[in-house]
């Protein structure tokens, strides 16, 4: 989920989204600035470690904000995962609607028939809480993996291994008997 560009006021990084295309673009951009420094960093932190195997990715835009900024978070995320990965925006008209954002995930859900639920992952780190639950919700009935990036960590490039030993990216599993539960069935 993309939200509207912000840069944090106690970290050094670009001003702009502008500033990393032009960053990226001659080659001087410096990824550990925009995972500690702005509010993207966490969904580029999350699109590094699953660069080797991550060939689509379906970012979350909201028509009012953060839409117009989503050609150049493709740009960074391109630069992340290479120029080959397949880029695409799912635009929603209301951030606060639950039901709204459930159902553009389902469809894409439906999409990726062919995959397995296991070869799919929803990141909640970014967005409102209205979307991470419409993006939960729309996880539960598949038993699909959802993550997110730990908050109040300075993340720079770990390794694999140090994002696994300080618990940076949690991946709780989602489950059709879970949502029985949830939904008050037995």
């Amino acid at each position: 989920m993309l939200s509207d560009y912000r840069q944090f006021d106690s970290q050094p990084s670009y001003k702009n989204p502008d500033e990393i295309v032009k960053r990226i673009e001659n080659n001087t951009l410096d990824i550990e600035l925009v995972f500690s420094g702005c509010n993207w960093g966490q969904s580029a932190f999350a699109a590094n470690f699953h660069a080797l195997a991550l060939k689509e990715l379906w970012v979350i835009t909201t028509e009012d904000k953060s839409s117009a900024q989503f050609e150049r978070a493709k740009k960074l995320f391109e630069f992340i995962a290479g120029e080959s990965i397949k880029c695409d925006e799912v635009r929603i008209k209301d951030s606060n609607n639950i039901g709204e954002v459930a159902r553009k995930i389902s469809q894409i859900f439906r999409q990726l028939s062919d995959l397995k639920s296991e070869q799919i992952i929803s990141d909640i780190t970014g967005g409102t809480a209205a979307m991470s639950g419409g993006m939960i919700l729309a996880t539960l009935d598949e038993g699909r993996k959802i993550e997110y990036v730990r908050q109040g960590v300075k993340l720079q490039n770990f390794t694999a291994k140090e994002i696994r030993e300080q618990n940076l990216i949690i991946s709780p599993h989602t489950s059709p008997r879970m949502a029985q539960i949830f939904g008050g069935g037995k």
